[in-house]
């Protein structure tokens, strides 16, 4: 396996790219003052804006609001499509596999280990991770 990743800055612009034999991502990110917008893709596109920690986002059968502290974040996402496969977190590391519903999450991290707990159409669930992928 192999895995190859690049952050290049352009002006106010961060183009970001990932790939590796097992996956591809791929994202563009304005960042300016208090504000961020990103445009990103794994396997759907996505547009998120964020303004000073308060997040929002879209993506094809999806939508989500939240805000990010420096050690943590809460959200709360709704899905109209199974299947949706969205990297989340402090990070932006770890992989959410949606199922049509909602998802509300908190999670807090700190370098590179996370934790996040989160409840899903009534059902709950928690994760950890250590020295995430880029």
């Amino acid at each position: 396996d192999y895995a190859l990743w690049a952050s290049v800055p352009i002006g106010s612009y961060v183009v970001r790219g990932y790939v590796s034999s097992k996956k591809r991502r791929a994202s563009i990110t304005l960042r300016r003052g208090g504000y961020r917008l990103r445009l990103e893709y794994y396997e759907v596109l996505r547009l998120t804006l964020a303004l000073h920690g308060v997040e929002a986002g879209i993506c094809p059968g999806c939508m989500w609001v939240g805000y990010r502290w420096r050690w943590g974040w809460v959200r709360a996402y709704s899905f109209t499509e199974d299947g949706i496969h969205l990297y989340e977190g402090g990070t932006s590391s770890h992989l959410i596999t949606a199922e049509s519903g909602y998802r509300v999450a908190l999670g807090i991290s700190w370098r590179y280990l996370g934790a996040e707990g989160y409840v899903q159409n009534g059902e709950t669930g928690w994760y950890v991770w250590m020295a995430p992928e880029l």
